[in-house]
C-alpha cells in the first residue's frame, strides 16, 4: 500500500511539474496613436525560459483615438480612451459596434483607470489640464463629468488602485522623463494628491498581484516600487519610450514601447523584476501605445469554461488517486 501511494503522489507531482513546464500561450490587446486601425489584438507563447513568440497582429474596429485601454468589468469589453477626440470608447474584444461616450468638459482621454467598485472609469488627462473625468457604468450614451485635481500634483498621467492597501495612486512623469508617485482620493467634487515619492520613471502604473507591488514606466526604464516609493526592482533597456506595463498575476510582465517594442520578463522565481530569470523584447507594432491589463484592476474576468476546466482535471486526478488509494 505504501509503495503504491508513493507512485501515486510521484506520478502526480511529474504530473504538476510538466503542467508547468508547457508552453505558455495568452492574448493581449493594445492601441497604437497613430495610423487608420487603432486597436488590435496579438496571440503570445512562452516556453518558460527558452522563448517568446508573438503571433500575427489583428486589426479591431477602429475607435475615434485610442490611447489607454481597459476591460469592462460589466461585459468583458474593450474600454478605449480616445486622446484628445473627448470620448471615451467600448466595443467588443472581437471587434464590433463602437459606442462612444463624451468625457466631459475636460476633452482629454488619455490614460483610463476603473474604481473599487466598478462604478465607474476615471479617464487622465496626460498632464493637458488639471482634471480628471468620471464616466459612470454601465456603459452607455451618459456623458462624463470633469472634476478638478487639487493639492500637491495636478498633472496626473495615470492612476490605478491598490486592494493591500485599499488606495488610488497616481503618476506625473511625462511620456520620456521622471515625475512624482502619490496618493489621491475623489471627494466627490473634486480629487486631491498627496505626494510621496519623486524621481520616479512613473509614467504609467499598474498593480501586481504576484508581488503586491506597483509597476512604475517611462522613458527606457520601468521600476519595480512599494506603496511608499522605494524602488525594488528596475529593468533598464536602450532607446525604448515605455508607456503602459500589464502583469499576468503569475510573474510574467508585458510593457508597451512607444518605439513599437514589447518588453516581456520572467520574474517568477525570484518576485522581483530585476532579478528576472527571462527576457525577451519583440517588435510588435509601429506607434505602439498602451496594453491592456492581464490581472488586476480592469483585466479580463475568467471565461467559467477555463475555471470550470480547471476544477474538472484537479477533481479528476483527485478521485484517480483515491481509487489507487483503496485498491
Amino acid at each position: 500500500m505504501r509503495s503504491l501511494r508513493a507512485f501515486c503522489v510521484s506520478a502526480l507531482l511529474l504530473y504538476g511539474m510538466a503542467s508547468f513546464a508547457a508552453n505558455i500561450t495568452g492574448t493581449l490587446y493594445f492601441t497604437t496613436f497613430a495610423g487608420g486601425a487603432n486597436v488590435h489584438t496579438v496571440g503570445f507563447t512562452y516556453n518558460p525560459g527558452v522563448s517568446f513568440m508573438l503571433g500575427s497582429v489583428v486589426d479591431l474596429t477602429p475607435t475615434p483615438g485610442a490611447d489607454g485601454l481597459l476591460f469592462d468589468p460589466l461585459n468583458g469589453n474593450l474600454m478605449v480612451a480616445g486622446q484628445s477626440s473627448g470620448f471615451v470608447s467600448e466595443e467588443p474584444k472581437t471587434g464590433g459596434t463602437v459606442t462612444n461616450v463624451n468625457v466631459g468638459p475636460a476633452g482629454q482621454s488619455y490614460h483610463l483607470a476603473l474604481t473599487s467598485n466598478n462604478s465607474a472609469v476615471w479617464n487622465m488627462a496626460n498632464g493637458q489640464n488639471a482634471f480628471i473625468s468620471v464616466v459612470p457604468l454601465p456603459f452607455n450614451s451618459a456623458s462624463g463629468t470633469s472634476y478638478p485635481v487639487t493639492g500637491n500634483d495636478t498633472d496626473i498621467r495615470g492612476v490605478i488602485f491598490d486592494p493591500q492597501t485599499s488606495q488610488y495612486y497616481y503618476t506625473t512623469a511625462p511620456d520620456g522623463g521622471t515625475g512624482n508617485f502619490g496618493s489621491i482620493v475623489f471627494t466627490g467634487s473634486s480629487f486631491v494628491t498627496t505626494r510621496i515619492a519623486s524621481g520616479l520613471y512613473a509614467h504609467g502604473i499598474s498593480y501586481d498581484p504576484f508581488s503586491h507591488d506597483l509597476i512604475v514606466n517611462s522613458a527606457n526604464v520601468i521600476q519595480q516600487i512599494t506603496p511608499t516609493g522605494t524602488i525594488i526592482g528596475q529593468i533598464t533597456t536602450a532607446g525604448d519610450q515605455f508607456d503602459q506595463a500589464a502583469e499576468n498575476g503569475k510573474g510574467l510582465l508585458f510593457v508597451a514601447s512607444n518605439t513599437g517594442n514589447l518588453e516581456f520578463a520572467d520574474y517568477a522565481a525570484t518576485g522581483n523584476i530585476g532579478t528576472a530569470t527571462f527576457s525577451s523584447e519583440q517588435f510588435l507594432a509601429g506607434a505602439l501605445d498602451d496594453i491592456a491589463p492581464l490581472s488586476g484592476s480592469g483585466a479580463p474576468t475568467p471565461e467559467p469554461g477555463t475555471l470550470l476546466l480547471l476544477g474538472t482535471s484537479i477533481a479528476g486526478v483527485a478521485g484517480m488517486l483515491r481509487r489507487k488509494l483503496k485498491a
